[in-house]
């Protein structure tokens, strides 16, 4: 069905793949309507050969089928031969208006890249995934690491913040995980289980013991000391470089309104930000493709 101008300018898609859609459409409907030609031709073709057959009362049934398929494999031939080698007719009733004007229009190869907002939008996620308990962070923030190297208890740690209340069971003040659970969630991070490794680990002051027995987390249910500190990280750019999704982020440490470093250093209050990131120590987050999904392959400290 031909769209519009006004529906053309509303798309929000490449005007190079709007001109090669319109091609394809239009060569459809030009090409139904010669095959229709064909099939008229060849049933007239047919109506006679069957006439001249009943006239000769020994022509064996036999050889009029072998007749039969014979004109449809022409019909079929010939069309593909009229599609493979683009022979449309002219058709009038086809509206080729649209397809010139979009034509004659120039492409902003500009406008066709997406903007950061709909990096962020769409990519996120991925860094609010890579989250760990406010100790665990001064770790992860403070070297280069790759997903062979880093602590196999701060990957499980991480695995752990993607739970749920329903994946986790608390009676008489024991908190209880199955392995599987942990397992899933670690996918969704790292892809592969092939690092993956049933250590203990630690969500602020509660320790996780593995029991190999029974494949279970546990750890008593402990309330642990406040701490005002919190992670702030700012998403400077995504781009996407050779298939790998890299994330440059701007990372912080909000106390009290005010915003330091990773290391302590104070850099000024928090309302104030956008001034001060270029101060904050700087990250790049990269993350591989399998299977149209995304998953961390390392962090980088500027």
């Amino acid at each position: 069905m031909a769209r519009t101008k006004k529906e053309i300018e509303k798309l929000d898609i490449d005007k190079e793949e709007i001109v090669k859609e319109l091609k394809k459409e239009l060569k459809e409907q030009l090409l139904e309507e010669v095959t229709r030609k064909i099939d008229y031709e060849s049933k007239k073709s047919l109506e006679r050969v069957e006439k001249k057959i009943l006239k000769h009362k020994n022509f064996s049934i036999f050889l009029r089928n072998i007749i039969i398929l014979a004109l449809l494999g022409i019909i079929i031939y010939e069309s593909k031969i009229l599609y493979d080698n683009n022979l449309l007719f002219k058709n009038d009733k086809v509206n080729t208006d649209i397809l010139d004007e979009v034509s004659k229009q120039p492409i902003d190869k500009e406008d066709s890249t997406p903007s950061l907002d709909w990096y962020k939008e769409k990519y996120s996620y991925l860094i609010d995934n890579i989250k760990t308990n406010l100790e665990d962070t001064y770790y992860l923030y403070k070297s280069n690491y790759t997903i062979e190297n880093l602590n196999d208890d701060i990957k499980l740690n991480m695995a752990y913040q993607l739970l749920t209340n329903e994946d986790k069971k608390i009676e008489n003040s024991v908190i209880s995980i199955e392995n599987d659970k942990l397992k899933e969630a670690y996918l969704k991070i790292f892809k592969t289980l092939d690092n993956y490794k049933e250590v203990n680990f630690k969500d602020n002051c509660i320790q996780f013991v593995y029991n190999s027995s029974s494949n279970i987390y546990m750890a008593i249910d402990t309330t642990c000391s406040v701490n005002n500190d919190t992670l702030i990280r700012n998403i400077d750019d995504i781009y996407i470089k050779d298939d790998e999704l890299v994330i440059e982020l701007s990372v912080g440490i909000l106390n009290n309104d005010k915003l330091s470093n990773i290391d302590g250093t104070i850099i000024g209050d928090y309302n104030n930000i956008e001034q001060l990131k270029d101060k904050l120590n700087k990250y790049t987050f990269v993350f591989e493709k399998s299977n149209d999904n995304y998953y961390i392959k390392e962090i980088k400290r500027k």
